[in-house]
């Protein structure tokens, strides 16, 4: 298996990671009386959700690129 492909994968199963802790975390008590006193949630579940959807779409890109290793 090519290094790419498998660096592909890596960054893939982090940004999953990613975003079910920030999809996870919108539950928390805390996130949700943020959200309540705000309007929005923390920046640091808005970036684990961003992060872990760029992690996924880079990833799969890597994974999927057949010119990478040439």
């Amino acid at each position: 298996m090519q290094l790419s492909r498998v660096l592909g994968i890596i960054i893939f199963v982090v940004g999953i990671i990613l975003l079910i802790l920030g999809i996870s975390g919108m539950d928390d008590t805390g996130q949700k009386i943020a959200k309540e006193a705000t309007g929005h949630y923390t920046k640091t579940i808005m970036g684990y959700i961003i992060g872990g959807v760029a992690l996924i779409i880079g990833g799969l890109a890597l994974a999927a690129c057949r010119r990478c290793s040439k």
